[in-house]
């Protein structure tokens, strides 16, 4: 079979095991229905149901999409029920949604020819030393990526390993970046993530020398995957997979992505790194901070020739050479250490991502402060206070989660700071300790921990314990992929079970004979918000419309709120509640139209009194105001 012909058989077969799951749910329901489902199940098994059915069916589009290898696809031929592996690998993941249908697809098939290659061999351990390492390289995007130019588009490090000369694996993993097909650029050179979930033995790398571990991790699906960077000269070594696509190829491109021209002599590097360095002066920076005379340790030289210095007042700040100025003093000696009189400890806030503020004692080196970031520092001065804000340089091209949005004086966010977060004081030359004042001000503007999403192309927040403020996501899945929107359309989904949910109990808890929709409407409204609950309920209304339980006004309602694609449909208690329900949120509206509608009156009664003498025109479409 060609490899589109198999890709085809696994759908059908998938397609098949999807028709035999929907023949056993409709059986479940007609037992229900005749009494004749078995109690001690309850109606959380009924729900499972509804929500493997969901699952299933996005496997089935993605595999529609996805073109497996003739290997994958032969191996999850072998397996009996090719879609319920996939679903239970699916159970065990906790990102984001299409992603993960996506890696359990190709994780499930990878093992399953992992399984029976080792069947055959006999064998299930292989071990650095037994196998051949070749380079191959594969598509990253740069921050600057353009997919209609196709301009910034750069090469990753992948490890091919052969044994005896035959393929035996890839023992790098590729993560997903923001455009579909092209995977995440790494910033750091010679860096590669590592599948430790299939190679158990990939730590060999770092006992060989040819490697060490960066410290970063990522997640996807349900694997944490190390990041390696690895030694120059090893990898100018390796055979490439492609003829043409050496090591030199990456080298270029990378450079290229990253804005470099010049490689710089190794040799000069080598000969001033650990130097002491005295500064002169400092272009474009705050002499006060950076100011003459102020000494430091030279780290190293970076490809387009910037010197990179570990300053004694912890800035890390690289010199020019055709701008600065300074004297590379004629010790030899190594010592990144500050003055054991500057080792002092300064009071700071630190903030981690889903967590409180908390006041700590750091010292002023800069390894102590880049060992509280994880990472090279970038420090960001929001605030006319004498504070400043310390993150990791690289935090957000290395997927560190969100923690705090930035905001303007009228309180619009312009960024978002990933990972931890210091706020310090600033002297007149170095960082300093926040006064008591300054400490009471930022753990109040930081206390509340804050989920951040992008929608719309913009990046929104929202207190996290305040799922009120999550606005209503309309679209699906693959929209949300596409839009580079997966986070907040995870948050919206997830805010809709929960809120449907919600719904549902408050009208059983509250039903009596009668209903006290008042009630219902605040309990739901003060957790969910008016726009997430009044969705609900209108798109139970259109779904439900063929039910005579619907009021007529309930329906000519709902067909004016924007509902979401997916489908989060009220049918319990009674779908007679969830009307009468639906009558209350179409009052809600009508009131805020009304409120509007007034607002616009009184601002147009305001316009006349201030032009008495100029006749007031009435607008012929004024009966047609409408907020829709």
């Amino acid at each position: 079979m060609t490899n589109e012909e198999l890709n085809k058989t696994l759908y059908e077969k998938c397609d098949r095991e999807f028709e035999a799951f929907l023949d056993e749910v409709n059986k479940a329901f007609t037992d229900k229905a005749n009494g004749k489902y078995p109690l001690e199940y309850g109606d959380e098994f009924l729900f499972e149901y509804a929500y493997q059915y969901t699952v299933y069916g996005d496997i089935l589009t993605a595999l529609e999409e996805m073109n497996l290898s003739d290997e994958q696809c032969n191996a999850l031929l072998d397996n009996p029920n090719p879609l319920f592996s996939i679903y239970d690998e699916w159970l065990d993941t906790e990102t984001e949604y299409m992603d993960s249908i996506r890696d359990c697809i190709l994780f499930e098939a990878e093992k399953e020819v992992s399984d029976q290659s080792k069947e055959k061999d006999g064998q299930s351990d292989r071990q650095f030393d037994n196998l051949e390492f070749r380079l191959g390289l594969y598509n990253q995007f740069c921050p600057a990526y353009s997919p209609d130019t196709d301009e910034g588009r750069a090469y990753g490090i992948a490890l091919q390993a052969y044994e005896n000369g035959e393929p035996y694996g890839v023992v790098t993993v590729n993560l997903p970046g923001l455009s579909s097909g092209i995977c995440e650029f790494i910033g750091i050179k010679n860096a590669v993530y590592m599948d430790t979930n299939n190679y158990p033995w990939i730590n060999e790398f770092l006992e060989k020398g040819v490697a060490v571990d960066t410290g970063f991790t990522k997640r996807s699906g349900f694997c944490e995957y190390p990041l390696f960077q690895f030694d120059e000269n090893w990898l100018k070594s390796l055979k490439p997979v492609v003829a043409d696509r050496t090591y030199d190829t990456y080298e270029k491109k990378y450079n290229s992505a990253m804005g470099i021209e010049n490689a710089v002599d190794e040799k000069e590097t080598e000969s001033i790194t650990g130097r002491r360095v005295r500064l002169i002066h400092m272009e474009g920076e705050n002499p006060e901070r950076m100011f003459s005379g102020l000494e430091g340790t030279i780290n190293h030289i970076d490809d387009i020739g910037q010197i990179h210095v570990d300053w004694d007042n912890g800035s890390s700040l690289a010199l020019n050479e055709d701008v600065d100025e300074f004297v590379i003093l004629e010790t030899t000696e190594l010592s990144k250490s500050l003055p054991e009189e500057q080792k002092r400890k300064i009071t700071v806030l630190e903030i981690e991502p889903g967590k409180e503020p908390e006041v700590i004692e750091i010292e002023t080196g800069l390894e102590s402060l880049q060992d509280r970031v994880g990472g090279l520092i970038e420090c960001v001065y929001p605030w006319d206070d004498e504070a400043a804000i310390i993150v990791n340089e690289e935090g957000k091209i290395m997927g560190l989660p969100f923690n705090r949005a930035l905001r303007d004086d009228e309180g619009n966010i312009y960024d978002a700071v990933a990972g931890t977060m210091l706020i310090v004081g600033l002297t007149e030359d170095d960082f300093g300790s926040l006064s008591s004042e300054q400490i009471e001000k930022y753990t109040g503007l930081f206390r509340e921990p804050e989920t951040i999403f992008v929608m719309d192309r913009e990046v929104r927040a929202f207190p996290s314990s305040d799922i009120s403020q999550m606005p209503v996501y309309l679209h699906n899945a693959e929209y949300a992929y596409n839009h580079r929107e997966t986070d907040a359309y995870r948050l919206s989904y997830g805010a809709n079970i929960r809120c449907k949910e919600a719904i549902q109990k408050s009208l059983s808890e509250n039903y009596n004979n009668t209903l006290n929709t008042d009630k219902v409407w605040k309990e739901v409204t003060d957790v969910y918000g008016r726009e997430r609950v009044a969705a609900l309920l209108a798109q139970t209304c259109t779904e439900m419309s063929h039910d005579g339980r619907i009021s007529g006004e309930n329906k000519k309602w709902a067909a004016s709120v924007p509902v979401p694609v997916d489908k989060f449909i009220i049918e319990k208690p009674h779908i007679g509640l969830v009307d009468l329900l639906a009558a209350r949120a179409g009052k809600e509206t009508v009131k805020e139209k009304t409120s509007v509608l007034e607002k616009l009156e009184q601002n147009k009664v305001k316009a006349a009194k201030s032009t008495p003498n100029k006749p007031i025109e009435k607008n012929r479409n004024e009966q047609d105001i409408s907020l829709e």
